[in-house]
């Protein structure tokens, strides 16, 4: 585990490695250590983390515009940042959640799921009713086997 230290008013970093009580000093050297730890180079994580150029900021026409924008600076994805993750979230739960409200051609996995389940359920009840019955007959025969 590591911790990343800046103290922008020195204009120091410093990056500690917890488990080894190491730590490594300078710009530079941090810089590379983590480029060779997560395999990006610095500009990259830099740029994905909290960059938003300055001449984007007047092409927001409102909060939510800006909101997303800077999600996306902060997601790590390069396919539309945690508004796209979010919309595909809700997607997916939609799909899952199909039929479960009203009648659907195609319902999702829950309610084919709970389908699934019913019919399951009633056939083991039909296998109880037959097995009882089964178990009844043999009875009544080892009675009439012992009678005689």
């Amino acid at each position: 585990m590591y911790r990343l230290e800046k103290d922008f008013a020195q204009g120091s970093v410093v990056l500690i490695n917890l488990d080894k009580n190491t730590s490594i000093e300078g710009f530079l050297q941090v810089s590379n250590e983590l480029q060779r730890l997560l395999g990006i180079p610095a500009q990259d994580i830099y740029l994905s983390t909290s960059f938003i150029r300055h001449k984007d900021l007047l092409n927001f026409k409102s909060y939510k515009e800006f909101s997303a924008a800077l999600q996306n600076a902060v997601s790590s994805s390069n396919e539309g940042g945690a508004q796209a993750v979010i919309a595909e979230l809700e997607n997916r739960i939609k799909d899952l959640r199909k039929g479960l409200d009203r009648l659907a051609k195609n319902p999702g996995e829950i309610k084919q799921t709970e389908e699934l389940v019913a019919s399951l359920e009633a056939q083991l009840q039909e296998k109880k009713s037959e097995f009882a019955l089964l178990l009844e007959a043999k009875k009544k025969r080892k009675r009439k086997h012992w009678k005689a």
